[in-house]
């Protein structure tokens, strides 16, 4: 199975080595999700929207209409079916991962709908979300990783004397030497 996995793993990373770094990124979409995913949909491109992408693997709902009575019934189920799986479980993990947005999201929506069709909501959001970050070649980052990220720089406090006899420049010249990283403003902006 490993020397299956490793064959999938060489080819789809020949292929699509930039979409395979962006899926890995997503929460809940690890190695095996991202090549899965990568084997069935193939080209993110071709599809014109996140929906038509979610229409194509099934996770929309079937709409039955008659002149003003619109009924919302299951998935449609219509698309690849391994796809829809594998964003199914990945939603499950997602649903899991602390410090993520698309945690909270499922949380919400788990309250509201129950859990079942919050995690199909869930593995829906995903793959609008992965749409968008293959077509704009963007990496996933999450709220949650930039607050922390955030946090942990450090804060610098420097006490600056507070006297008339220094001049601005030299102001900006013991803070200069304090941080070490402080530029010079540019006297004649454009």
């Amino acid at each position: 199975i490993e020397e299956i996995t490793d064959e999938v793993r060489t080819y789809a990373l020949q292929k699509y080595p930039r979409e395979y770094q962006i899926l890995i990124t997503v929460p809940g979409i690890g190695d095996i999700a991202a090549i899965t995913l990568l084997a069935e949909i193939g080209n993110f491109k071709e599809f014109l929207s996140g929906d038509r992408l979610a229409s194509w693997v099934g996770i929309v709902p079937k709409v039955y209409q008659s002149a003003n009575h619109i009924i919302k019934r299951s998935i449609t189920k219509r698309g690849s079916r391994l796809a829809r799986w594998i964003l199914i479980q990945a939603a499950h993990a997602a649903a899991r991962a602390r410090n993520s947005v698309l945690h909270d999201w499922y949380e919400v929506k788990k309250t509201v709908i129950g859990t079942g069709k919050a995690i199909v909501g869930l593995a829906r959001k995903m793959i609008t979300i992965i749409w968008h970050l293959i077509v704009n070649d963007e990496v996933y980052v999450d709220k949650y990783t930039e607050s922390e990220s955030l946090k942990s720089q450090k804060m610098h406090t420097i006490r600056i004397p507070v006297s008339p006899d220094y001049t601005l420049e030299e102001v900006l010249a013991l803070l200069a030497d304090a941080l070490g990283f402080l530029k010079k403003r540019d006297p004649d902006p454009i």
